[in-house]
């Protein structure tokens, strides 16, 4: 009995840790011009090998859902293509 008690215990440990490593959260974030710190509206921000993906605003900022280690790409008509993983 205390076997299959403790075998159910570490089942559960091991589901809820797998479940944490896993937490999605919210980036936000605003693109700006380098030159002048202006934002940039409509840059594609995109997380890499998926296609969850949003567009800046007029205003520069941009929210998106990730997951730990998820990088993000950054691409606009005219600049050079960035990519960013994500501190979370």
């Amino acid at each position: 009995m205390k076997r299959k008690l403790l075998k159910c215990l570490l089942f559960f440990i091991v589901l809820l840790v797998t479940r944490v490593s896993a937490q999605e959260r919210i980036v936000t974030g605003v693109v700006s011009a380098k030159e002048d710190g202006l934002p940039i509206p409509g840059v594609s921000v995109k997380v890499k090998g998926t296609n969850n993906g949003v567009t800046t605003g007029a205003n520069g900022a941009y929210s998106i859902k990730t997951t730990n280690n998820d990088v993000l790409v950054f691409t606009f008509v005219g600049y050079k293509t960035r990519g960013t993983q994500c501190q979370c």
